[in-house]
């Protein structure tokens, strides 16, 4: 027992020390974005150090660009998500976006992250309140595919502005003139389509490029997990991928609304 608490004060002491060590100068450079705490040299890992005791007090730290301190910091974090739970990390990834939002990288990794952790807790709804695309016009359909897995599962109609990215968006300078028509549009030309045609999860998984099979969704992409099992989502999801019928109702969309033939091809 006594050993155990010389250990933590040891610890405790040596963090306050760090801590308030200021660090002059330019910050070591630290290129790319899947740097370990192991790997890093002595100037880099006193900087490390200096950062790592400051924002675990909450307090922001120029890092002069070279944000993969932030991300070996964050991905310690990640990486004992099983110790600190999701709830914890949630309230964490949400406050390291918020505190580098300049930084856009770190920024958007660190609320799709914390978006993971609602997936984590079984937040379903929130997480598809959380992730409504705001675009009509760009990709994501690995995105897309997990929003319309979610829905499926908490039995919700398809958004049709998923189902659109599952085949591709379109765009046009006419299109990027008339965004909320176009969104308009598009819902209702698919939604007319699956009250004729049946459900759009039904025709994906009917026409999908892929095996068909079920996987389990892997939770935090882009961290260098070295656990023997990473997270994953508790549901079993299906690959919804573009359909020759869904390709072919996007490239003629009627487009009356927006003053330009019918063809958008």
């Amino acid at each position: 027992m006594l050993a155990t608490l010389w250990h933590e004060l040891r610890a405790f002491f040596a963090e306050l020390f760090v801590g308030s060590m200021s660090f002059e100068g330019e910050v070591p450079p630290l290129p790319g974005y899947y740097n370990m705490v192991a790997e890093m040299d002595a100037k880099q890992l006193r900087f490390y150090r200096h950062l790592e005791a400051k924002l675990k007090r909450g307090e922001y730290v120029d890092v002069q660009g070279e944000i993969g301190y932030v991300f070996a910091f964050v991905y310690g974090y990640i990486l004992r998500s099983n110790e600190t739970g999701f709830e914890s990390l949630h309230e964490f990834l949400t406050h390291i976006a918020e505190l580098y939002v300049s930084e856009n990288k770190i920024s958007d990794y660190c609320r799709y992250w914390a978006w993971d952790c609602l997936l984590g807790l079984g937040k379903y709804e929130l997480f598809l309140e959380r992730t409504v695309p705001k675009s009509v016009t760009t990709g994501g359909t690995h995105h897309a595919n997990l929003r319309l897995n979610l829905q499926r599962h908490l039995e919700l109609p398809a958004d049709p502005i998923d189902v659109l990215k599952m085949m591709g968006p379109r765009t046009s300078k006419v299109i990027e003139e008339n965004l909320g028509a176009y969104r308009d549009c598009v819902v209702k030309v698919f939604q007319e389509h699956e009250i004729e045609h049946g459900s759009w999860y039904d025709i994906l998984l009917r026409d999908t490029c892929g095996d068909g099979k079920a996987y389990r969704h892997q939770l935090f992409n882009s961290v260098p997990f070295t656990l023997p099992r990473p997270p994953k989502l508790a549901l079993e999801t299906h690959s919804y991928y573009a359909t020759h019928e869904g390709v072919e109702l996007v490239k003629c969309i009627p487009s009356a609304e927006l003053g330009y033939k019918t063809a958008l091809s």
